[in-house]
C-alpha cells in the first residue's frame, strides 16, 4: 500500500510539472513575439513574410502577426483600430486623395521606438484596387498643388530656403527661378514669431558715378550712399498662404542731391487652397519711385524727374486635372506721373502719361513630366490714358499676346523656369497711330551647371509707348544671361549681360542698351554679406545727341536675418 501511495504521488507530480511546463513555455514565447513585453533596450526586427506554417500539429500555437505603424509609410493606418479592409494598405502605398477631403494632406504619424521596419513598398499589379496609390512619393508629389506649411522633419524639402514657398500669380515673374541660380552658402532662417516668419534685410553701399545725368556732351560725376531696408513676412501654415513685403530705397549724392532717390513699395499677396486641385491666388501693391535719366522723355533728360505712382492688383485662378492644369488670371495697373519742370521753367502736368491697363489671360498647360510641361497662353489688354499728348492724338489701344513655351517646372535641382515666343500686337483706336506688333520671346530660366555654377536666363518682350508725335510707343526686346561661380564656399563672382532693344513705329527712332555687369560676394557669416559690383552702360538711339556711355562701381554691405 506504502508503494502504491508513493507511485501515486510521483504521477501526479510529473503531471504538474508537465503542465507548469508547458504554461511556461508559452508564455516565454509569447514575450519573445509580443514587442509590447520586450525590455526597453531590445530591438524587434520584422519579418520580409509571415512564416511559413507546417502541417504537423505544434505545441505551441503561434498568433497571426499584427502590421504595426511604419516610420518609412506615415499614411498606414493603426493596426488596433478596426477599419474596412482598404485602410489596411501595403506597404509604400497611400490612399488615393480625393477633391474636398478635409483630412488631406494626412498627418505623418511618429516611429515606434526599438522597432526597425525591414518591409519594401509592394509593386502595383494588374487589376489592384483603384483607390490605393503604390507609387513612390518622389512621383506623385510633383502633381499636387503647392503647399507652403512647415514640412514634417527628415522629408528633404524642409531644407529647402524658406522664401522658395511664395505666392506666384505670373508664371514668368516667378522668383524660384533666381533662388536656384543664387545657390548661397547660407540660407535666411527668418524670425519666428507664431505662424508668421518674419525676413529682415538691409543693404547699405556706397557708389561712385561718372555720368550721373547720362548726357553725351557733359558727363558728369558723383558718389553717393545707399540704403535699402527690406522686411518680407511669410506664413507657415499646412494649407493656404499669406505673404507681405516692404521695400524702401534712399540715396544721398555728394554734389547733385537732386538726384536723391526715395522710393518704397509695399505689397501682400495671398492664396486660398479650396481642394488639392483647386486655388486662388491675390496680389496688391504700391510702389513710388523717381523715373530714371535718360529716358526718351525729355523731362527726363533735363530738369526734374517725375515721381511714379504705382497701383497694381490681380487676381489668378488655378486648376489642375492631373497632367493638365488651366490658369485664369487677370490684373489691373495704375501709373500716375507727378508734375514736373523741363528745365526751362516750363511745368507739365503729364496728364497725358497717366495710364490704366487691364489684362485678362488665360494658360494652358500639360505636364509630361514633373521637370517638363507644354504650355500656351493668350493675353488681351486694354490701355486707357487720361490726356492727350502735344500732337493731340489719343494713345488708347487694345491689344493681345499668344504664346507657346516649355515649362521646367519650379522645383528642380538643375533646371527651373520656362521659355517661350509667341506673337503680341497692339492696335491704337485712333487710325493715324500705326499699330505695333511682332515676335515676342520671354524666358525665366536657372540651370545648375554644376556644384559650383549656374546659369540664369532672362528675356522680356512687350509694347512700351510713347507720347513722341506720330508714334504710340515701340516693341520692346530684353534678353539677359547671368553667370554665377563659386571660387570658394563663402566667395561667389558674377558676371552679366544685357541687351534691350526698341524700334518706334511712326518714326525713325531705334534704341538700343548693351550693360555689363561683374560682381563679388563673400558671405562672412550666416548674417552679414561684402560685395562690390562694377556696370558699364552703352546707349546707343537714332535721333541724334542722346548717345551716351555711364560707369558705376559700388561696394556695400547686406545684412539680413
Amino acid at each position: 500500500m506504502v508503494r502504491g501511495r508513493v507511485l501515486a504521488w510521483l504521477t501526479a507530480g510529473f503531471m504538474g510539472c508537465t503542465a507548469i511546463g508547458g504554461v511556461l513555455a508559452d508564455c516565454a514565447v509569447a514575450q519573445v513575439r509580443d514587442p509590447q513585453t520586450v525590455g526597453p533596450f531590445s530591438t524587434t526586427v520584422r519579418p520580409q513574410s509571415a512564416p511559413r506554417r507546417s502541417s504537423a500539429p505544434s505545441p505551441v500555437a503561434e498568433p497571426a502577426p499584427m502590421p504595426e505603424p511604419s516610420a518609412a509609410d506615415p499614411d498606414r493606418p493603426d493596426p488596433t483600430v478596426d477599419e474596412e479592409p482598404l485602410a489596411r494598405l501595403p506597404a509604400g502605398a497611400r490612399r488615393v486623395p480625393v477633391d474636398g477631403d478635409p483630412n488631406w494632406p494626412p498627418q505623418p504619424q511618429q516611429p515606434v521606438d526599438g522597432v526597425i521596419e525591414t518591409e519594401t513598398p509592394q509593386q502595383p499589379t494588374d487589376g489592384g484596387d483603384p483607390n490605393i496609390d503604390t507609387r513612390p512619393r518622389e512621383e506623385y508629389e510633383p502633381f499636387e498643388m503647392p503647399t507652403t506649411g512647415e514640412l514634417p522633419p527628415g522629408d528633404p524639402q524642409s531644407e529647402l530656403n524658406p522664401e522658395a514657398f511664395q505666392v506666384e500669380l505670373s508664371p514668368i515673374l516667378s522668383r524660384r527661378p533666381s533662388q536656384l541660380a543664387r545657390f548661397e552658402p547660407f540660407q535666411p532662417v527668418g524670425i519666428r514669431r507664431g505662424s508668421f516668419i518674419l525676413f529682415p534685410e538691409a543693404e547699405i553701399s556706397v557708389a561712385a558715378l561718372d555720368n550721373i545725368f547720362r548726357s553725351h556732351s557733359n558727363p558728369r560725376r558723383d558718389v553717393l550712399l545707399d540704403v535699402r531696408p527690406t522686411i518680407r513676412v511669410a506664413s507657415a501654415w499646412s494649407r493656404h498662404a499669406l505673404e507681405f513685403r516692404a521695400t524702401g530705397l534712399s540715396t544721398f549724392h555728394n554734389k547733385f542731391s537732386g538726384e536723391d532717390d526715395r522710393a518704397y513699395g509695399f505689397e501682400v499677396r495671398g492664396r486660398l487652397d479650396f481642394t488639392r486641385r483647386t486655388n486662388i491666388e491675390v496680389f496688391a501693391g504700391h510702389d513710388l519711385n523717381q523715373e530714371a535719366r535718360g529716358s526718351l522723355n525729355p523731362t527726363s533728360r533735363a530738369g526734374d524727374r517725375a515721381d511714379i505712382a504705382t497701383n497694381r492688383t490681380g487676381v489668378t485662378f488655378n486648376h489642375r486635372f492631373n497632367r493638365l492644369s488651366v490658369q485664369l488670371r487677370g490684373t489691373l495697373t495704375e501709373t500716375d506721373f507727378s508734375p514736373t519742370e523741363d528745365g526751362l521753367g516750363n511745368f507739365q502736368l503729364n496728364r497725358e502719361r497717366d495710364n490704366t491697363i487691364k489684362e485678362v489671360a488665360l494658360r494652358g498647360s500639360w505636364q509630361f513630366k514633373p521637370t517638363l510641361s507644354v504650355f500656351s497662353e493668350v493675353a488681351l489688354n486694354q490701355r486707357e490714358y487720361d490726356g492727350r499728348p502735344g500732337d493731340d492724338i489719343s494713345r488708347d489701344s487694345a491689344g493681345e499676346r499668344v504664346r507657346f513655351g516649355l515649362s521646367f517646372g519650379d522645383k528642380g535641382k538643375i533646371l527651373r523656369g520656362e521659355a517661350s515666343i509667341g506673337h503680341g500686337r497692339q492696335k491704337f483706336e485712333d487710325s493715324r497711330l500705326p499699330e505695333i506688333s511682332g515676335i515676342i520671346v520671354d524666358a525665366n530660366l536657372a540651370w545648375r551647371i554644376s556644384g559650383l555654377t549656374s546659369l540664369l536666363l532672362t528675356a522680356r518682350s512687350d509694347v512700351g509707348e510713347s507720347t513722341q508725335a506720330g508714334s504710340g510707343g515701340a516693341l520692346s526686346r530684353t534678353a539677359g544671361v547671368e553667370l554665377r561661380h563659386e571660387f570658394q564656399r563663402r566667395l561667389i563672382g558674377t558676371a552679366g549681360l544685357r541687351y534691350t532693344h526698341a524700334s518706334y513705329e511712326g518714326i525713325d527712332l531705334t534704341e538700343r542698351e548693351i550693360a555689363a555687369l561683374a560682381g563679388l560676394e563673400y558671405y562672412v557669416n550666416r548674417e552679414v554679406t561684402l560685395f562690390g559690383r562694377y556696370q558699364h552702360i552703352d546707349f546707343e538711339a537714332t535721333e541724334v545727341g542722346r548717345n551716351y556711355n555711364a560707369d558705376e562701381v559700388r561696394i556695400g554691405m547686406r545684412i539680413r536675418r
